[in-house]
């Protein structure tokens, strides 16, 4: 080991365990990703930084537990608080940098659901497909989304890092979702797709239903006929 930081990935990172989901140190490297630039936000700060700040005040919690409470924000006596981000971010007081923190979470928290959903939409609309490009870009999506939430901070360890894990895997995931449409052409009418599968056909809602046309990833296929 080289720095503390090292000392913390060995249970907050895949250094000694490398089948673990808590993934905090690998994730503040900012790499790990598939498809997403590398990048690493307040990189002069280590763990012990953030986790074992110890105020200078005399008579505060801080002080006393001498960082290790392991908390970010530190409850004092009075009904105050202390943060550890104040230390270098001299300009934020604790209540700034609480806000600041459940800014990072709430957004993390909102497009994690949503990254989810999406995911888990394709995954079931990719079922029993045997297209390798599909799937590996399923799995791409995976990757990522699974990789975001590795992260022990609710979206606060390299916050634009994580975003874009989740931005990457929501992206990828609606790739993969069918998409169709209906548009009028004077007497006609054309479907548009994109998806993968097939649209199928019938004169009846009851059937039966024929599949005379395959979709295809990215792509737009027509077809027009008479409405009559």
């Amino acid at each position: 080991m080289t720095n503390s930081a090292q000392l913390c990935g060995q249970c907050h990172g895949n250094l000694r365990f490398p089948n673990t989901d808590h993934l905090s140190y690998n994730i503040l490297t900012g790499t790990g990703g598939i498809g997403i630039t590398n990048q690493v936000a307040m990189g002069e700060a280590s763990c012990v930084d953030c986790h074992m700040f110890t105020s200078d005040a005399d008579g505060s919690n801080s002080r006393m537990f001498h960082g290790h409470s392991w908390a970010v924000r530190v409850q004092e006596p009075g009904g105050g608080s202390t943060s550890s981000c104040t230390k270098c971010h001299a300009m934020m007081d604790a209540a700034a940098a609480k806000a600041t923190i459940d800014a990072w979470r709430s957004e993390f928290q909102a497009l994690d659901a949503t990254a989810q959903a999406n995911v888990n939409r394709a995954a079931a609309a990719l079922e029993g497909t045997s297209d390798t490009n599909l799937l590996a870009t399923l799995q791409q999506a995976q990757h990522n989304l699974t990789y975001a939430e590795s992260d022990e901070s609710g979206g606060v360890h390299n916050h634009k890092y994580l975003m874009a894990l989740l931005g990457d895997a929501n992206a990828k995931a609606q790739g993969l979702l069918p998409v169709v449409s209906l548009e009028r052409q004077g007497p006609n009418f054309a479907i548009s797709w994109r998806g993968s599968g097939t649209l199928q056909r019938a004169n009846d809602i009851a059937g039966p239903w024929h599949s005379p046309w395959t979709a295809v990833l990215r792509g737009v296929l027509t077809h027009a006929h008479p409405l009559d």
